[in-house]
């Protein structure tokens, strides 16, 4: 019914849809030229139709030509979206159209209730594409809060998957190039070693030869998974290795130098098909493995060159090459000349990761293998100009060391004095309330310190000098909070299932450490009672 209080007006508010209209009609009279952004808009959903094409082959030939190549379009796709919404603001709906578009695709499967701007982010998109009535490119798996998203995108990983012919012509032609210009050996302790190209026959010197076998078989590692080869060529470049192998059996050692070399090169070998992961490794396994340790370590106590340096070396081009990348991906690509550099920083990067991955798994290595780790993290989870309040906790400590590394030019690490350790090593055991703490918060106290010292424990074994004293005052600190832990719960009598499991946890590796007859059938019968209750 009509409102006495309220002057009625002739005509109704006008809805929503005809404010739309009127959106679009103020915007097709714009001083612009017709078809505004169409070139964009149409490579877009060229690129777009390649990626969905070549996306399965991404992770199904992981390290391949095609592989790669899969990888180059996405990129190219992300570049060509984000030099789109770089623009100056659209005028026409032709440019709101390819704008929409391009951030759709920024968009797709980001949908994250704890993030307000990717969520403003698409709320925004969608109603660009609402709108300008464009419709989402064939293939489009969803913005991510979708019933059906999950179902798209198992569906998109499931096809076939083809990649088109221009990635892989270029993808094999940078692989070409770079293979041709390289041609100089590496030194006895080049840095970063395991990432070069092509390596010289092996040095006359037999020292110098184990060393550059060992770095010589990482990069065949890699190289190998990236550029194809044929079984002749992985017979050739081992027929090299073993030809080394060869000489270091039957030429005697002359000198502590060729010593360490040796040994560091059986460590190399024993690791690699020995002490593969999960492999239970027997009393004279270990010992061997001990030993071979140890004498690499006595050799470069003694100022002998170590291939472990080519671990750091690597560890420093991730680093370089990590902030050269960096500089490159804050324009978001606006001009060629970025685009090109962007795109030589990420081929560069790729060839530091495979690098990274064809490292040993051994403590030395961890360094490098982590740093790549957080780097390939990095990749994936950047969103340039957004705070870091807004990523998730582990992408904000990706951002953290994204950070850091663009920085480190500026910061001199090497010139911060170590501090000498004089704590006593149960210094930690009374800044924490073991008889105040509950049955679960004692387990958790466990845990924590079992994880931190078991860390500690194995850096500490490869750390000399003032690192392996912080390392080893870690480790043996830590193992004074685990024994305290375990003789509190020794003292509980739990009075629920819930603490009697903790309890249990706790003390069951001690119990059978210390292979006591009478401590073991009294753990036995605890725990037989727990069961039967």
């Amino acid at each position: 019914m009509r409102n006495p209080f309220r002057r009625q007006t002739e005509t109704a508010a006008p809805t929503l849809r005809e404010r739309a209209a009127a959106l679009r009609e103020n915007l097709s009279r714009q001083d612009a030229a017709p078809g505004e952004r169409a070139d964009l808009y149409d490579r877009l959903l060229t690129l777009y139709a390649e990626d969905r094409e070549a996306r399965p082959v991404q992770g199904r030939e992981d390290g391949t030509v095609a592989s790669r190549a899969a990888i180059l379009v996405s990129n190219r796709l992300w570049a060509l979206a984000r030099e789109t919404i770089a623009m100056p603001l659209p005028k026409t709906l032709d440019g709101l159209r390819a704008t929409a578009l391009a951030s759709a695709i920024l968009c797709e499967a980001e949908h994250s209730e704890d993030d307000p701007t990717t969520l403003a982010a698409i709320g925004l998109t969608r109603a660009a594409l609402s709108v300008t009535g464009t419709s989402l490119p064939p293939g489009f798996i969803g913005f991510g809060d979708e019933a059906d998203h999950e179902e798209c995108d198992a569906a998109l990983f499931a096809k076939p998957g083809s990649v088109p012919a221009w990635a892989i012509a270029e993808i094999q032609g940078k692989d070409a190039a770079r293979t041709s210009s390289q041609t100089r050996p590496p030194e006895p302790v080049a840095p970063a070693a395991a990432a070069e190209d092509t390596f010289a026959p092996a040095p006359t010197d037999l020292a110098d030869a184990c060393l550059w076998a060992i770095r010589h078989r990482a990069w065949a590692d890699r190289a190998s998974s990236v550029q194809d080869w044929s079984d002749e060529r992985g017979d050739a470049e081992l027929d090299r290795t073993n030809a080394v192998f060869t000489r270091a059996i039957d030429e005697p050692s002359t000198n502590l130098r060729e010593i360490t070399a040796k040994a560091a090169f059986a460590l190399e070998d024993f690791e690699r098909f020995t002490l593969r992961p999960g492999h239970k490794a027997d009393d004279g396994t270990r010992i061997v493995h001990t030993v071979l340790r140890e004498v690499v370590g006595v050799g470069r106590e003694a100022g002998t060159p170590s291939p472990l340096a080519s671990y750091s070396g690597l560890t420093a081009a991730i680093l370089d090459g990590w902030a050269a990348w960096g500089a490159t991906t804050g324009a978001a690509n606006a001009t060629a000349e970025d685009l090109a550099a962007w795109e030589q920083a990420s081929a560069k990067r790729d060839h530091l990761l495979y690098a990274a991955m064809a490292l040993p798994a051994t403590p030395e290595s961890i360094e490098a293998k982590a740093l790549a780790c957080a780097w390939m993290e990095w990749v994936n989870a950047e969103r340039p100009g957004q705070p870091r309040d807004t990523y998730g906790q582990a992408d904000q400590l990706v951002y953290d060391i994204h950070a850091t590394i663009m920085q480190r030019g500026q910061r001199d690490y090497n010139a911060v004095s170590p501090v000498p350790f004089t704590l006593s090593e149960t210094a930690l055991v009374p800044t924490v309330d073991f008889a105040g703490a509950s049955m679960v918060e004692l387990w958790d106290i466990f845990k924590a310190a079992e994880l931190v010292c078991e860390i500690a424990s194995t850096a500490a074994g490869n750390r000399h000098g003032r690192a392996g004293s912080l390392t080893r005052w870690v480790s043996n600190a830590l193992c004074a909070v685990l024994t305290e832990a375990v003789d509190e719960a020794r003292r509980r009598a739990p009075d629920n299932s819930d603490d009697r499991v903790a309890r249990l946890s706790m003390i069951c590796a001690a119990t059978l450490d210390n292979e006591d007859p009478a401590e073991i059938q009294a753990f036995a019968r605890e725990l037989l009672a727990m069961v039967e209750r």
